[in-house]
């Protein structure tokens, strides 16, 4: 994974940041479950910048993340 591919995943961070900000849900479960891996995807991301080859593991954990974070904001979108 390149630092352009993080500089992506950042903005995706950013757009389910401002999904969660605009109240597109009323579930505290999948609000809460949004935020704490939100976070988690968040120093993920920090932590694969700060190094000068970004690992399979960091990348692993990365895509994990953002696969789960999308798996929410769909439940979100269908129970509103």
């Amino acid at each position: 994974m390149q630092l352009s591919h993080l500089a992506a995943k950042q903005k995706r961070a950013k757009d389910w940041q401002q999904f969660l900000d605009d109240g597109e849900t009323k579930n505290p479960e999948l609000i809460s479950q949004t935020k704490s891996l939100l976070a988690e995807f968040r120093i993920a991301l920090a932590a694969a910048a700060q190094e000068s080859d970004i690992s399979a593991a960091s990348e692993a954990k990365i895509i994990d993340l953002e696969r789960r974070l999308e798996q929410l904001n769909e439940e979100s979108r269908c129970v509103g």
